[in-house]
């Protein structure tokens, strides 16, 4: 009896190996997402990237939009305090360090989930809108930056996200073989002349500290 149970075990085992070996061989692949899977010519094509803004003050920061000057943190609108020359507004610059040999998106999209605002910035100023810019390093000579390509409208999911749709200039840089995407950031008004201050700020609890991850960019 003791041999016969041993006979049936064995016999067990072997088709329970064997089954687990069959699945084995199917399984790298089949398991794996779709936009890792091999194409017809060889390439692979690369997962969802997120990229976080650069967090610095060597390549970020805000800039008035009518004269030379800049500070660390992220806010764009307009009277930023009572000394600040009414009319002139301020505007954000990022930036996106790229990924080595990174293939192209079919999409792009800024994304910030700790705006918040002072004022009646989105009454007096409109939306903020998004251009790609080119520079090697961020500072007060950048105020009157022009853009790289075309002007886009943000939309505001909620009140305290942004979503930017910036496929293009992502497309644009890797094509032009950039270090970065980089990025800026304005309101539709540039001031309402009324003296007041209205804001929209990105930070996480400090409006004067810039940090990595306030920004990111969703690349698929």
């Amino acid at each position: 009896m003791a041999h016969g149970n041993s006979r049936h075990l064995l016999t067990v085992l072997v088709i329970a190996l064997a089954f687990v070996a069959a699945a084995c061989g199917d399984g790298d692949q089949m398991n794996m997402p779709d936009d890792m899977l091999a194409t017809d010519d060889g390439d692979r094509m690369s997962s969802p990237i997120t990229i976080q803004n650069n967090g610095t003050s060597a390549l970020e920061g805000h800039t008035p939009r009518g004269f030379a000057g800049s500070g660390v943190g992220l806010f764009a609108g307009d009277n930023l305090n009572p000394n600040f020359p009414n009319g002139e507004g301020i505007q954000i610059l990022l930036s996106f360090p790229l990924p080595d040999e990174m293939l192209e998106p079919n999409t792009a999209t800024l994304i910030s989930n700790v705006l918040s605002t002072r004022g009646n910035v989105f009454e007096a100023l409109g939306e903020l809108q998004v251009a790609p810019v080119s520079y090697e390093q961020f500072g007060p000579e950048l105020f009157d930056i022009a853009p790289t390509g075309d002007l886009v409208t943000c939309e505001r999911p909620t009140e305290t996200s942004l979503e930017c749709n910036v496929t293009e200039a992502a497309q644009d840089a890797l094509a032009d073989e950039a270090t970065h995407i980089q990025l800026r950031l304005t309101l539709e008004e540039r001031s309402d002349n009324d003296g007041e201050q209205d804001l929209v700020l990105f930070n996480n609890g400090d409006s004067n500290v810039n940090e990595p991850g306030l920004f990111v960019l969703e690349l698929n």
